[in-house]
């Protein structure tokens, strides 16, 4: 297929999202005036398409329990250089970095998944279709509710967006509108987050070059422009 040939791996979604976040960390910490606009326009590329590659995680992971650790690991280290380098204390509790986002999209998935034997049970097929519908929607409204009330980067919005892509992934064209409606209701400068769609919707299913130490570039880079941002005394 042409998309096969000329899509996108996850690899290249990866190195894409990285590229962005970066761009809209360097106006964050050091930029102002127009360009510091500019740049914050083009990092909104990297949410959705961070949500997107956790949905495809959880699709294809052998494990999501060790998926989701590593998540919560990644998460406690980086939120002092979250807190030092992007909100200027070492410890800020007004503010979680966005992988406690990621991890309770993450965990809304693990848990609308459950199945019970009782539920599988042919006798009680419409009833554990209910019951499952209503798992999903009451972990993925619980999980919401946690991001906003510890303030996570993106909060609800940002946890309803990943578990879309991973409950819609079967259907491409919907989880594609269904980001840009959740990205339009969310509004302000996030509405530049659409551009996202274009190479997700280019993404071909394959893996490409592995890149382990994906969500460990997150704390890096900010530590790199903490300890740049203490050098110059920004």
């Amino acid at each position: 297929m042409l998309q096969d040939k000329l899509g996108i791996s996850a690899a290249g979604l990866k190195w894409l999202a990285m590229l962005t976040m970066l761009i809209d960390h360097i106006g964050a910490v050091f930029v102002t005036g127009p360009w510091y606009i500019w740049m914050r326009m083009i990092g909104r590329m990297a949410f959705p398409i961070y949500c997107f590659l956790l949905a495809e995680g959880a699709v294809h992971s052998h494990s999501r329990l060790k998926y989701a650790l590593r998540l919560l690991l990644c998460a406690v280290v980086t939120e002092p250089i979250f807190d030092y380098t992007l909100h200027d204390g070492w410890f800020k509790s007004g503010h979680q970095n966005v992988l406690w986002t990621l991890l309770f999209a993450l965990l809304a998935i693990m848990i609308g998944d459950f199945r019970s034997r009782k539920w599988r049970s042919p006798l009680l097929s419409w009833g554990g279709r209910i019951l499952s519908l209503l798992l999903k929607v009451l972990a993925l409204l619980s999980m919401m509710k946690l991001a906003e009330w510890m303030n996570t980067d993106y909060g609800g919005y940002g946890v309803a967006m990943a578990v879309c892509f991973y409950w819609l992934h079967r259907v491409r064209w919907l989880s594609w509108l269904t980001a840009g409606a959740l990205t339009w209701l969310k509004g302000g400068l996030q509405i530049y987050a659409v551009w996202a769609l274009a190479p997700i919707a280019l993404y071909n299913g394959r893996k490409g070059r592995s890149s382990r130490w994906f969500y460990l570039f997150y704390p890096a880079h900010l530590a790199v422009l903490g300890l740049a941002a203490y050098i110059v005394g920004v």
